[in-house]
């Protein structure tokens, strides 16, 4: 993909807190992983 969009959403804070700490155990990153759901979503919609 040769562009970007800033993606702003809200959250509360425990649930974002606990993902978090679940995605980290399996050594995810946040950001990459929402990026898949998102593309996930385009490619199966």
């Amino acid at each position: 993909m040769a562009k970007t969009a800033n993606l702003y959403a809200r959250i509360e804070p425990e649930v974002k807190e606990q993902a978090e700490g679940i995605l980290a155990a399996l050594g995810i990153l946040v950001k990459p992983r929402l990026a898949f759901y998102l593309v996930d979503g385009v490619l199966w919609g």
